[in-house]
Protein backbone atom coordinates (compact mmCIF):
# COMPACT_ATOMS: atom_id res chain seq x y z
CA UNK A 1 0.00 0.00 0.00
CA UNK A 2 1.49 3.24 -1.18
CA UNK A 3 1.21 6.26 0.97
CA UNK A 4 -0.75 9.49 -0.19
CA UNK A 5 1.99 12.61 -0.54
CA UNK A 6 1.12 15.39 1.90
CA UNK A 7 0.58 18.60 -0.53
CA UNK A 8 4.13 19.70 0.72
CA UNK A 9 5.69 16.71 -1.17
CA UNK A 10 4.10 17.21 -4.42
CA UNK A 11 5.78 19.45 -6.65
CA UNK A 12 4.05 22.56 -8.07
CA UNK A 13 4.09 22.57 -12.02
CA UNK A 14 5.37 26.55 -12.91
CA UNK A 15 4.94 28.02 -16.02
CA UNK A 16 7.65 29.75 -18.20
CA UNK A 17 6.83 33.10 -17.11
CA UNK A 18 7.00 32.43 -13.85
CA UNK A 19 10.36 30.78 -13.78
CA UNK A 20 11.40 33.87 -15.83
CA UNK A 21 10.43 36.23 -13.29
CA UNK A 22 11.84 33.61 -10.04
CA UNK A 23 15.11 34.39 -11.97
CA UNK A 24 15.10 37.98 -12.54
CA UNK A 25 13.92 38.59 -8.61
CA UNK A 26 16.32 36.46 -7.31
CA UNK A 27 19.51 38.09 -9.34
CA UNK A 28 21.37 41.54 -9.58
CA UNK A 29 22.89 42.72 -12.64
CA UNK A 30 26.23 43.70 -12.09
CA UNK A 31 28.73 46.31 -14.31
CA UNK A 32 29.17 43.81 -16.80
CA UNK A 33 25.77 42.67 -17.85
CA UNK A 34 25.67 39.41 -15.77
CA UNK A 35 22.47 38.54 -13.71
CA UNK A 36 24.38 37.54 -10.54
CA UNK A 37 21.89 34.76 -8.42
CA UNK A 38 22.18 35.80 -4.96
CA UNK A 39 20.34 32.68 -3.66
CA UNK A 40 21.58 29.49 -2.82
CA UNK A 41 25.01 28.21 -4.65
CA UNK A 42 26.38 25.12 -4.74
CA UNK A 43 30.05 23.87 -3.22
CA UNK A 44 31.20 24.50 -7.15
CA UNK A 45 30.22 28.09 -6.99
CA UNK A 46 26.92 27.91 -9.25
CA UNK A 47 23.56 29.51 -8.46
CA UNK A 48 21.30 26.59 -7.14
CA UNK A 49 17.23 27.30 -8.09
CA UNK A 50 14.43 25.08 -6.64
CA UNK A 51 11.42 25.17 -9.06
CA UNK A 52 8.21 23.90 -7.41
CA UNK A 53 9.39 21.17 -5.20
CA UNK A 54 12.58 20.53 -2.89
CA UNK A 55 15.19 19.05 -5.73
CA UNK A 56 17.58 21.92 -6.85
CA UNK A 57 18.86 22.82 -9.90
CA UNK A 58 21.10 24.76 -11.75
CA UNK A 59 20.36 28.53 -11.77
CA UNK A 60 21.82 29.35 -15.14
CA UNK A 61 20.72 25.97 -17.10
CA UNK A 62 16.91 26.89 -15.73
CA UNK A 63 17.28 30.36 -16.85
CA UNK A 64 18.53 29.22 -20.35
CA UNK A 65 15.49 27.03 -20.48
CA UNK A 66 13.01 29.72 -19.54
CA UNK A 67 14.13 32.25 -21.54
CA UNK A 68 15.28 30.60 -24.94
CA UNK A 69 15.89 26.61 -25.44
CA UNK A 70 15.69 23.32 -23.33
CA UNK A 71 19.30 22.58 -22.98
CA UNK A 72 19.07 18.74 -22.86
CA UNK A 73 21.84 16.63 -24.04
CA UNK A 74 23.98 19.88 -23.96
CA UNK A 75 26.31 21.48 -21.08
CA UNK A 76 24.95 25.27 -20.42
CA UNK A 77 28.36 27.43 -20.75
CA UNK A 78 28.85 31.17 -19.67
CA UNK A 79 30.53 33.53 -22.15
CA UNK A 80 31.44 35.80 -18.89
CA UNK A 81 32.58 32.92 -16.94
CA UNK A 82 30.79 33.90 -14.26
CA UNK A 83 29.37 30.65 -12.63
CA UNK A 84 26.43 32.51 -10.87
CA UNK A 85 25.31 34.46 -13.93
CA UNK A 86 21.60 33.68 -15.45
CA UNK A 87 21.76 36.40 -17.99
CA UNK A 88 20.56 33.86 -21.20
CA UNK A 89 22.22 36.61 -23.06
CA UNK A 90 25.84 35.39 -21.45
CA UNK A 91 24.60 31.96 -21.90
CA UNK A 92 24.91 29.30 -24.29
CA UNK A 93 24.50 25.62 -24.92
CA UNK A 94 27.67 23.45 -25.82
CA UNK A 95 29.68 20.29 -26.04
CA UNK A 96 32.23 19.20 -23.72
CA UNK A 97 34.74 19.79 -25.97
CA UNK A 98 33.27 23.04 -27.19
CA UNK A 99 33.59 24.29 -23.18
CA UNK A 100 36.87 22.86 -22.67
CA UNK A 101 37.95 25.35 -26.26
CA UNK A 102 36.23 27.67 -25.14
CA UNK A 103 38.21 27.98 -21.60
CA UNK A 104 41.44 27.29 -23.10
CA UNK A 105 40.88 30.53 -25.63
CA UNK A 106 39.92 32.33 -22.87
CA UNK A 107 43.06 31.49 -21.09
CA UNK A 108 41.10 29.51 -18.13
CA UNK A 109 42.93 26.33 -19.07
CA UNK A 110 46.30 28.27 -19.44
CA UNK A 111 48.59 25.39 -18.60
CA UNK A 112 47.67 23.35 -21.72
CA UNK A 113 49.85 24.33 -24.44
CA UNK A 114 49.02 22.68 -27.90
CA UNK A 115 52.72 21.89 -28.50
CA UNK A 116 53.68 20.66 -25.66
CA UNK A 117 50.96 18.30 -25.59
CA UNK A 118 51.44 17.16 -28.84
CA UNK A 119 54.87 16.72 -28.29
CA UNK A 120 53.82 14.26 -25.21
CA UNK A 121 51.08 12.39 -27.29
CA UNK A 122 53.69 11.59 -29.70
CA UNK A 123 56.02 9.94 -27.65
CA UNK A 124 52.82 7.91 -26.37
CA UNK A 125 52.77 9.67 -22.52
CA UNK A 126 50.18 7.67 -20.47
CA UNK A 127 46.78 9.75 -20.27
CA UNK A 128 47.25 10.19 -16.30
CA UNK A 129 50.66 11.14 -16.84
CA UNK A 130 49.47 13.95 -19.08
CA UNK A 131 46.75 15.53 -16.28
CA UNK A 132 49.08 15.37 -13.46
CA UNK A 133 51.88 17.39 -16.06
CA UNK A 134 48.99 19.61 -16.93
CA UNK A 135 46.77 19.68 -13.86
CA UNK A 136 43.86 19.22 -16.04
CA UNK A 137 40.57 16.42 -15.95
CA UNK A 138 40.82 13.68 -18.20
CA UNK A 139 37.81 15.06 -20.28
CA UNK A 140 41.00 18.12 -21.22
CA UNK A 141 43.92 15.08 -22.61
CA UNK A 142 40.90 13.56 -24.46
CA UNK A 143 39.49 16.67 -25.78
CA UNK A 144 43.32 17.35 -26.91
CA UNK A 145 44.01 13.40 -28.20
CA UNK A 146 40.80 14.18 -30.52
CA UNK A 147 41.94 17.62 -31.73
CA UNK A 148 45.24 16.12 -32.61
CA UNK A 149 44.28 13.14 -34.35
CA UNK A 150 45.44 10.88 -31.24
CA UNK A 151 42.22 9.09 -31.24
Amino acid sequence: MTTPQTKSETPVQMTREQIQDKIISNSFVNERGCWEWFRAKNSRGYGQICIGGTRSYLAHRISFKAFKDDPSGFLVCHKCDNPICCNPDHLFAGTDSENLQDAYNKGRKGKINKSEIAGMLKVNRPHKEIMREFGVASSAVSYWKKELGYV
